[in-house]
Parts: C-alpha cells; sequence; structure tokens
C-alpha cells in the first residue's frame, strides 16, 4: 500500500484488499501476529483517512482494538503495544481535528 501511495497508484484499493487479506487471516489462525498485522494495516488506514480530512476516529478505533488482541495474545509483544498507543494518539488528534478535546487520550497514549 505504501509503495502504491509514492508511485501513484491507488493505495486506498491496496489498503482495503490488505484489509480483507489481515481479517481472514486473524479469523483463521488468530495471534499476536495476525492481530497486529490487522491492527496495523487499518492504522495505516486510518492515518490516510485523517490526511484527507475524513473522520479517521473510527477507523482508529477499529485498528487500536485490533491491537488490543494482540496485546492480550502477547503482552510482551512490543511493537503491538508501540501501534497500539499509535493509534490511540491518532484517535486524539482526530478528536482534536473536530474541534473536540484529544487530551485525555494523547495522555493515556503516551502512558
Amino acid at each position: 500500500a505504501l509503495h502504491r501511495a509514492r508511485t501513484g497508484g491507488d493505495a486506498d484499493e491496496a489498503l482495503v484488499r490488505a484489509e480483507a487479506d489481515a481479517v481472514r487471516a486473524a479469523e483463521q489462525a488468530p495471534s499476536a501476529s495476525t492481530w497486529f498485522v490487522l491492527g496495523a494495516v487499518r492504522e495505516l488506514a486510518a492515518r490516510r483517512a485523517l490526511r484527507r480530512g475524513d473522520d479517521a476516529e473510527p477507523a482508529f478505533l477499529r485498528a487500536e482494538e485490533a491491537l488490543a488482541k494482540a496485546v492480550e495474545a502477547n503482552p510482551r509483544y512490543a511493537d503491538a503495544w508501540h501501534m497500539r498507543g499509535r493509534a490511540r494518539a491518532g484517535r486524539a488528534d482526530a478528536r482534536t481535528l473536530r474541534g473536540e478535546d484529544g487530551d485525555a487520550l494523547r495522555a493515556e497514549a503516551e502512558a
């Protein structure tokens, strides 16, 4: 998806396909790594939505939910903790862009 975005391809379409693949993987073989990949794809899609000016909070929340499952499956999975914090910070950014207070979520993401 990143390659497509950098080379002028349709990154949104690639992200939709990547999410569908990640959902199937998480359903068929749930593990910390499959939930992490799903959360990471959703976080990337949410960041793209935020840059377009869309309300990205629901997308960040879906990413955070998948990443929480990764953390639950393996509490020592540092990348999952990191990405979950990015998703929380993204939700805070989305709230701030809507004119709402995102500080509580931002503080939670930094904790």
